[in-house]
């Protein structure tokens, strides 16, 4: 009796171990699916990035890219000094985008597409740092799924001009020194880099300060995410020092000899800059044009992303564990302060200025940080405030997106067909009048000039008739 009870269990209990083995490869299926899925999605925003550049990508000089058109001349004739790559351009010290632009410049005869694929590839960059990040800190396999929003945003056609300029590869190459920057502070204890950690954040944050004014302010947040990280306090008192010691050092250079640009005075200064409210309002519509062409839901999303990173800030520190979300809050603060810099420089212009796509590079990246924060802390605390603040930016990015691709698409065509226009001028330039030259640099007799050096090297427009791809 006794082996037919044990044979009947036996049998009874097979049914209960193939329906649990069934549903364990079932669910190992759809885990592969879904990391697939997510990986594809991951990718798709990257090759629609290249697409943009291959499709609308103009090689033409314009604007401030004359001020970079006159090394050239002096590299090739050998006058070419450090001076000339340390002098501010606007606001900015910009070494690093020179020595890049130069040597690129050298071997594509100054093609102004091949530095928007520089540009390109810094946000490639830019993008896998973040997926490191993402994965070490809110998960990987499905949950992969929750970062395509990031991927789309990185990629984003809302900063148009940023990829179709490429003088402004310099916002690129400060946003991925900065993110490396943070990385490597964020993983300081941990295996292969803890010992390299350190030394490439300060390498980093160095280069990010070579690239632009904004680079400066990596050394206030990383002494910040220092002294929030979970470092012992010995080892806090001693990176901390270092690292303040040598961003102090690179602060003062930078401002030595320093001239504030002067800056002609906007006809609609008065009109526009009214009110104690004006510089809040200009910052917020400024934070929120990371997801909104227009100004009014610009304002209204800004206010709620203030609210959000707050919410998300509190959460976290409740919970103890700010130490934790240091990398996404990093990138968070670094955003705002960018931004508010650049409302203190440009909001005297008019409120249209919060709108300009090239800034919209800063402000994408606040979004991003706060992004990670509130699906880390959705994802481990499972509280009703984190679930609601996370599907309300997941909703809001999700909106915004298909808008922002496809008023991307309109920018790009319209830069497109002005760039073909500015190129036939400058292939022409000999024989074009001050007003038409106007259009590439508002003084006609500096592009006579610059370029008829360009002409003589071969390069820019001079190098391929008017083909503009690369």
């Amino acid at each position: 009796m006794a082996y037919r009870r044990e044979l009947l269990s036996a049998r009874s209990a097979r049914p209960m171990e193939n329906y649990e083995r069934n549903r364990a490869a079932a669910s190992n299926v759809l885990e592969r699916i879904a990391k697939l899925v997510g990986l594809v999605l991951v990718v798709l925003p990257v090759g629609l990035g290249f697409l943009y550049v291959w499709l609308y990508g103009v090689n033409v000089a314009y604007g401030d890219q004359w001020r970079i058109a006159q090394l050239f001349g002096k590299l090739y004739s050998g006058t070419l000094d450090f001076a000339d790559l340390w002098n501010q351009l606007n606001e900015h010290r910009i070494l690093l985008p020179r020595v890049v632009m130069l040597l690129l410049g050298h071997f594509t005869k100054w093609n102004n597409v091949a530095e928007m694929y520089v540009t390109q590839s810094l946000l490639l960059v830019v993008l896998v740092i973040l997926l490191l990040a993402f994965r070490r800190d809110v998960g990987s396999g499905p949950k992969l799924l929750f970062f395509v929003p990031v991927a789309f945003l990185v990629f984003s056609f809302r900063q148009a001009e940023t990829m179709l300029m490429g003088l402004l590869m310099q916002f690129a190459l400060v946003l991925a020194f900065a993110i490396l920057s943070f990385y490597f502070l964020h993983v300081l204890r941990e295996r292969p880099f803890d010992k390299l950690a350190f030394p490439a954040a300060l390498i980093s944050a160095t280069l990010a300060s070579l690239s632009s004014a904004h680079g400066l302010l990596v050394w206030p947040v990383g002494l910040l995410q220092l002294t929030v990280g979970p470092a012992e306090k010995r080892t806090k008192l001693y990176l901390g020092g270092i690292w303040s010691f040598l961003g102090t050092v690179e602060w003062v250079l930078y401002f030595l000899g320093y001239q504030t640009p002067d800056r002609a005075a906007p006809d609609r200064a008065g009109e526009a800059v009214v009110g104690v409210l004006y510089l809040p309002r200009f910052l917020l519509t400024l934070m929120g044009s990371s997801l909104s062409w227009w100004s009014g839901p610009a304002l209204a999303i800004g206010l709620l992303l203030l609210v959000l990173a707050a919410a998300a800030l509190l959460l976290a520190t409740m919970d103890g564990k700010l130490a934790e979300h240091s990398f996404f809050a990093a990138l968070m603060l670094f955003a705002f302060l960018v931004l508010v810099s650049i409302t203190f420089g440009r909001a005297e212009r008019g409120i249209e200025q919060a709108l300009v796509s090239r800034y919209a590079t800063y402000s994408i990246l606040g979004v991003v940080g706060l992004y990670g924060m509130l699906a880390k802390l959705y994802l481990e605390r499972g509280s009703r405030v984190a679930a609601v603040a996370f599907s309300a930016l997941l909703a809001c990015v999700l909106l915004s997106l298909p808008v922002a691709y496809t008023k991307g698409i309109e920018a790009g065509y319209t830069t497109e067909v002005i760039g073909e226009r500015k190129a036939r001028v400058l292939a022409t330039y000999e024989s074009q009048p001050d007003i038409a030259l106007r259009s590439l640099y508002g003084n006609p007799e500096v592009v006579r000039k610059r370029a008829s050096v360009l002409e003589q090297l071969g390069y820019n427009v001079f190098s391929e008739s008017l083909h503009r791809k690369v």
